[in-house]
């Protein structure tokens, strides 16, 4: 492909993966030149790509690629391919739609024009249908559903998040006793005094993480803190997930760009036995359910809090989709009796923090081919000069809910790895579950036939 001959005149030696993500949107839109044999075999994208490498190689010896395709997220790409041609076809659309419309309201605008008073001409007219048409094209969404069917997916999909008003206005009580003192850290020992003596409960232990956040924020924290992506997580995000989460026994919290065990299952599933593995992305956190040792949640932090970067907040946030996938369908190997019931019950979420806000998202499968990730609900959280009156009640009203996810979560996966016998069983799966074979190996199977 012209791409390959484009890329190889700088480097005569690269690895295909660096390649791909070098030039990943130029590869998309002439993706569509590939001959794949069918639209949402990602299978057979791969293999076309490995035909072409096999020729461009032949063609141009002085190049050296390394054929590391197994790192290539073949189904996203796959994906692109598949919206590059949505886009066009929709853009296409949009403007015969237009031409349509704006021919209509020319006609309409003078017809009317001869038959109403003074001030209500065709300008008039037309300016009136260019507004309403611009408002129609609000939302590109409602162009494929109408506004009903567009709310009901939009209500069917996202979570419900759950607020907890109680936390919020325990917070807004401890801040004002807090605030009217000097000895901020002698009064914060009073108050956790005070709930200790009531008593050990659920309510109590909420208590004590908003006293404890408070410290944090009042009395330990310092500039120094916020000045990097490892110190916010460590110093800041890492004690109040721990004072959170940990009061439950199922939860395991691990920090520090951990490799996520669910995806490096699925890449070293397509691997030879002579190629390396894979030990998975790295993350900033990972949330496991201890019961049955499976990573439910992702935590991202792309950058300090007031750091602006957008291009490594789409990248985590992308990362967090493809992270969630893999974590979805290893829950769902695990299952010995596939349920469509239950995986459609399924939810996990992922979360990225950037810009003095938290992103919640989650991943679900309602139907067996496809997956739907959206982002469920955003909220602020207490930054470097977030000690006010008004943010803290909002953090501590939010910030619980992620709790209540992981809660929800562990229902489900009981429900699911305590199968009922009269449960709808999957019969017919998306995902092949049937060993790959590379094209590789099949030649060497070819040839020792031979």
């Amino acid at each position: 492909m012209d791409i390959l001959q484009y890329y190889s005149e700088g480097n005569k030696k690269f690895h295909f993966s660096t390649f791909v993500a070098d030039l990943k949107d130029d590869i998309v839109t002439q993706s569509l030149e590939v001959d794949v044999a069918g639209d949402d075999d990602w299978k057979a994208l791969k293999e076309a790509w490995f035909s072409i490498l096999k020729r461009f190689k032949t063609r141009n010896a002085d190049v050296e690629i390394q054929m590391d395709l197994f790192r290539v997220d073949w189904s996203d790409l796959m994906m692109q391919r598949k919206a590059f041609v949505i886009v066009i076809t929709l853009r296409n659309n949009k403007k015969r739609v237009s031409e349509e419309i704006y021919n209509h309201a020319d006609s309409i605008g003078s017809t009317m024009s001869r038959s109403l008073p003074n001030g209500c001409g065709s300008s008039n007219m037309q300016a009136k249908l260019h507004k309403g048409f611009k408002q129609a094209r609000a939302n590109p969404l409602l162009t494929v559903f109408n506004e009903t069917d567009y709310n009901r997916f939009k209500a069917e999909f996202t979570t419900k998040i759950p607020i907890s008003t109680s936390v919020g206005n325990t917070s807004k009580s401890y801040l004002a006793r807090v605030e009217g003192t000097e000895n901020k850290k002698q009064m914060i020992k009073l108050i956790k005094e005070e709930v200790m003596a009531v008593g050990d409960t659920e309510g109590s232990q909420r208590k004590l993480w908003v006293l404890k956040v408070m410290k944090l924020f009042y009395v330990t924290l310092t500039s120094s803190d916020f000045a990097n992506e490892d110190s916010y997580l460590y110093f800041v995000l890492s004690p109040i997930f721990k004072n959170l989460l940990l009061n439950n026994p199922r939860n395991c919290l691990i920090f520090g760009e951990a490799n996520l065990k669910a995806k490096a299952i699925e890449v070293n599933r397509y691997l030879d036995d002579d190629e390396r593995r894979f030990s998975g992305p790295k993350i900033d956190l990972i949330i496991k359910d201890k019961k049955f040792d499976l990573e439910i949640m992702t935590v991202e932090v792309s950058g300090p809090p007031q750091k602006v970067n957008q291009t490594h907040f789409l990248e985590d946030r992308n990362k967090t989709a493809k992270n969630l996938k893999a974590m979805f369908k290893h829950v769902v190997s695990k299952m010995e009796v596939p349920s469509v019931t239950l995986i459609r019950k399924l939810k996990l979420y992922g979360l990225q923090f950037y810009k003095n806000k938290v992103f919640i998202y989650s991943l679900s499968k309602p139907c067996d081919y496809g997956y739907v990730f959206v982002k469920d609900f955003e909220f602020s959280v207490l930054g470097e000069f977030s000690i006010l009156k008004q943010s803290i009640p909002t953090f501590f009203k939010n910030f619980p809910a992620i709790s209540h996810l992981i809660e929800s979560t562990h229902v489900v996966l009981d429900e699911i790895f305590s199968i009922d016998e009269n449960q709808e069983v999957l019969e017919e799966s998306s995902e092949d579950l049937s060993p790959h074979v590379s094209p590789r190996k099949k030649q060497k199977a070819r040839a020792e036939e031979e």
